[in-house]
């Protein structure tokens, strides 16, 4: 099932122009797809890195699957190099070490959280799937004078 929580896809911009067009959804009992989209990041001000959109023109399927003994860990990240932007799906075992990041490309954000997939699974209808949601402003009764988004995963910084 897929599901937004803060702290884990769910972010609030703040007073940033963080944005994101993308949709997950599952779209077959094993399987995952992020329609094409884009996402806007809020850069670093003191880093002078500017805010920046990375746009993905087409759709991201992975197949999810699970034959060993144990449980198997998937993530689906956005990342860019400086011809192309796709989501890179993660899979692997919780004694394996985790991948590398292919050469030139650089991880611009998660879109699918980290997820478990128990052995021989058939369907994710009972997986919490944790994917990105960036909402606009501020939570509902906060205003930027007394809102932490470091804490929360916001875009103010």
């Amino acid at each position: 099932m897929i599901i937004e929580r803060v702290g884990r896809g769910l972010i609030y911009a703040g007073k940033t122009n963080m944005a994101s067009s993308f949709i997950v959804e599952e779209t077959g009992p094993l399987e995952i797809t992020v329609r094409a989209g884009s996402y806007t990041s809020t850069g670093d001000a003191k880093a002078g890195i500017l805010p920046r959109t990375y746009t993905m023109a087409s759709d991201a399927i992975c197949t999810v699957f699970n034959t060993a003994p144990a449980y198997k860990l998937y993530q689906g990240q956005l990342i860019a190099s400086q011809w192309s932007t796709d989501i890179l799906w993660i899979s692997y075992y919780a004694n394996q070490e985790y991948p590398p990041m292919p050469d030139g490309f650089e991880l611009v954000q998660n879109i699918v959280w980290q997820f478990y997939v128990p052995p021989n699974v058939t369907s994710l209808e009972n997986t919490e799937i944790c994917v990105l949601k960036v909402m606009p402003g501020f939570p509902d009764g906060i205003d930027g004078d007394n809102w932490d988004g470091m804490q929360t995963m916001t875009g103010v910084l």
